[in-house]
């Protein structure tokens, strides 16, 4: 597959071999050294070489994840600090201190002092959350754990189940290394080399489920916040290629400071596939008022794709029931539960969606970050009254404290 004619027919068969080259320097076991230059040769054997160039010397991805993403976390806990009271105080490198009285608390970013270290791991192994979700009797995607090497039980699982998902089988999370609309073998080998890079040992593979999506905050098996989200998508302009669209996409975001999205909407596989779904490629120029989805998830939503429901309303039930339980599934404190349902008021199993992914340490922004900020349900306050709680709850007795 190529980008619209950067590359003739002999480079991608110059490429195809040596991707599997370096693939086989990693080794039978993937080891990331070898993944990650098969994963830059297959970016560069689909993008071409010049938008691969402008994409690895493109500043904004960068910028988005770190002074933007910082800054729009700062405002969040700001502001939740001024709705209990307390005072906030910077401490180096986006790291915050919130104080109220005696009570001290530390942040960044996303990260808070919620959780332990076994349910911390717990959520970021895919496969054994995977298992405790459907021993609660959650419905999560059809789904196979393979070693990097098994391409061939893998391309058997796609055959069975149709377009699907593959992604790092542990420890990652916003959309790393994960890939859609894998159809066929050379989708998953490309997908091994991205999700190599994360995970060099296994690839899980799963059912793409169809559906609206959901993010749902859990605090103590309480549901705090809820979102809707849809995949990226770029409106065309009937001039533009999709590249320059999404070039356009970003900037706006970064002009933003953020608030229009915290998240770069890259050009990698994922893009690709999704594009090739819709018979497009990054060189395609789609007509004017024309919304091409370039991603198959919803981890670079921006705020034009996100609104903000509430959890709390008859026609979320399925939906609410669904998230406490997967907080009690997997005895997490603070969660984040991504689900895919047809009908949210309905209880959630197959045939009305998934439990598609979990995070126990779960972004905030997404639930600030939306199309209408007026309907904003202030999730980080409610989250820092907790810590606060802790914090008075772990504090030594008086007579003690001096």
């Amino acid at each position: 597959m190529t980008s619209g004619g950067d590359i003739v027919s002999w480079p991608v068969r110059l490429l195809d071999g040596a991707a599997a080259a370096a693939a086989r320097v990693g080794g039978s076991d993937g080891t990331r050294g070898g993944m990650a230059l098969a994963r830059q040769i297959d970016e560069l054997r689909r993008l071409g070489p010049a938008t691969y160039r402008r994409q690895h010397r493109d500043p904004i991805p960068a910028e988005l994840v770190g002074p933007c993403r910082t800054a729009v976390y700062a405002q969040i806990w700001r502001r939740a600090a001024a709705d209990v009271d307390a005072r906030v105080t910077p401490w180096g490198d986006g790291y915050l201190v919130i104080e109220r009285g005696s009570r001290r608390i530390r942040v960044h970013q996303h990260l808070v002092p919620i959780g332990d270290p076994i349910s911390l791991r717990l959520a970021g192994d895919k496969v054994s959350m995977h298992a405790l979700l459907s021993a609660a009797g959650l419905p999560v995607p059809s789904w196979r754990a393979l070693t990097l090497s098994d391409t061939r039980a893998a391309v058997r699982f796609v055959t069975e189940h149709g377009p699907c998902v593959a992604k790092p089988a542990r420890d990652t999370g916003g959309g790393s290394g994960v890939t859609g609309f894998v159809t066929n073998a050379d989708d998953l080998v490309a997908a091994r080399f991205a999700a190599g890079r994360h995970d060099p040992v296994r690839l899980l593979v799963e059912a793409m489920v169809t559906g609206t999506e959901y993010r749902v905050l859990v605090l103590d098996g309480v549901p705090v916040g809820a979102i809707r989200r849809r995949p990226p998508v770029v409106i065309g302009d009937g001039a533009a290629t999709v590249a320059e669209l999404i070039a356009a996409e970003n900037q706006r975001r970064r002009c933003a400071g953020g608030w229009a999205g915290i998240t770069a909407v890259t050009l990698d596989l994922d893009a690709v596939l999704t594009l090739r779904g819709q018979g497009l490629t990054i060189a395609s120029v789609p007509a004017a008022g024309a919304q091409v989805r370039v991603h198959s998830g919803t981890s670079a939503a921006g705020a034009a794709d996100t609104a903000v429901v509430d959890v709390d309303d008859a026609a979320m039930a399925g939906i609410r029931s669904a998230a406490a339980a997967a907080a009690e599934a997997l005895a997490a404190r603070l969660i984040s539960v991504e689900l895919i349902a047809a009908d949210p008021a309905a209880p959630l199993q197959a045939g009305n969606g998934a439990v598609i992914e979990v995070n126990t340490t779960p972004g905030m922004a997404q639930h600030y970050v939306v199309a209408d900020p007026t309907c904003v349900v202030p999730v980080a306050t409610t989250i820092l009254r907790a810590m606060l709680d802790d914090a008075r709850r772990d504090a030594p007795p008086a007579d003690l404290a001096t």
